[in-house]
């Protein structure tokens, strides 16, 4: 948020037949908020009143120059076509140059936190006018009150929901501190890992026939965290191959214990409850580019544990070395001896 200069603001505004400053139809605007009337506040810190569209903010005294304005309502902005000298008569140059030295004075005494609460008061009245004119009590004003402010004032909802909870002493819903996660030194990892997903993501579908089903979805890096009890946690094994995972932006991209997203369905797309945090060596297990027999023992049990698989025991035992009572192949040698004498009688 800035205060605007005398250009900016003829070629965002104009002057309505009734007085009222209106939003210029242009490429400047928003189509939202061509011929809108602007926001205005009176503040008793400064003197005058401000006008407002995102980070536009400019002193009462530029809309006194508005009339002297020869530029047509419906022009297409361009630098050269608002240019004061052209735009205003020669009458209202002594006014503009005022009006520049109040904006340089402004510039000079108003910082950024004394703008951000003159946005959150010119809310409030805005909020309090419209719910005085439908007779709604402001704790219960409408939602379609609160997009009409949030229209008008080119600003999200929440920040016009934030104004009201600040304004009758509630605390604001949304913590705007970052949560623990974000601070941990693996985020920008994560992050890398998301980032180099959704551009695989991406050319796949690009190679694919226009009637393929698409595989590239929306997850952010939230989504490939494990979540308990609304807390993110940093995965420190593979689920895949159960190796140790490697947090390194700067490590080799081929690095088998690299962190990487990948899906643990590969038939469904990239998508939040389909991707995780996985080793470079588990995504391409997954894949199919190393085979199950390349794993070691540790790895090949952990895949099978991923997916489902109960391994059988495997125990070599010889029959020379055990006992007849003990042995369980001993019954079945004997069956074969009386059966081979049984037949080699028959012959005799």
């Amino acid at each position: 948020m800035h205060i605007t200069f005398l250009e900016s603001f003829i070629s965002r505004v104009y002057l309505s037949p009734k007085g009222v400053p209106l939003f210029r139809p242009n490429d400047k605007n928003s189509k939202r908020i061509w011929h809108s009337p602007v926001p205005k506040l009176r503040t008793d810190d400064l003197v005058g009143a401000w006008y407002f569209m995102g980070e536009l903010v400019a002193p009462e005294e530029m809309v006194r120059i508005l009339p002297h304005v020869t530029v047509p309502v419906d022009a297409p902005w361009h630098p050269k076509t608002f240019e004061s000298d052209a735009a205003i008569e020669h009458s209202a140059l002594r006014l503009a140059d005022e009006v520049r030295e109040r904006v340089v004075y402004l510039q000079g005494i108003v910082r950024k936190p004394m703008l951000n609460r003159l946005r959150q008061r010119l809310i409030i009245q805005m909020v309090e006018r419209m719910c005085r004119r439908a007779e709604v009590p402001v704790d219960q004003a409408p939602r379609a009150v609160l997009e009409a402010v949030a229209l008008l004032m080119d600003c999200g909802l929440i920040t016009v929901q934030r104004a009201l909870e600040r304004a009758h002493g509630a605390p604001a819903k949304v913590d705007d501190k970052p949560k623990a996660h974000r601070e941990d030194a693996r985020w920008k990892a994560v992050l890398n890992a998301v980032a180099k997903a959704r551009s695989t993501a991406y050319q796949l579908d690009m190679r694919s026939p226009m009637n393929a089903p698409k595989i590239s979805g929306k997850f952010s890096g939230e989504s490939v965290l494990v979540e308990r009890r609304g807390e993110y946690l940093y995965p420190e094994r593979c689920p895949i191959v159960g190796v140790w995972l490697e947090y390194d932006r700067f490590a080799h991209p081929k690095a088998p214990n690299l962190v990487c997203v990948g899906r643990l369905d590969t038939r469904a797309p990239y998508a939040a409850g389909n991707v995780t945090l996985m080793s470079t060596l588990g995504r391409k297990v997954q894949e199919g580019k190393v085979h199950k027999s390349q794993l070691s023992d540790d790895q090949r049990q952990a895949y099978d544990k991923f997916l489902g698989v109960t391994p059988t025991p495997t125990t070599t035992t010889n029959p020379a070395d055990t006992d007849d009572e003990t042995n369980p192949l001993q019954g079945i040698i004997d069956r074969l001896k009386d059966l081979t004498d049984t037949v080699s009688g028959g012959k005799a």
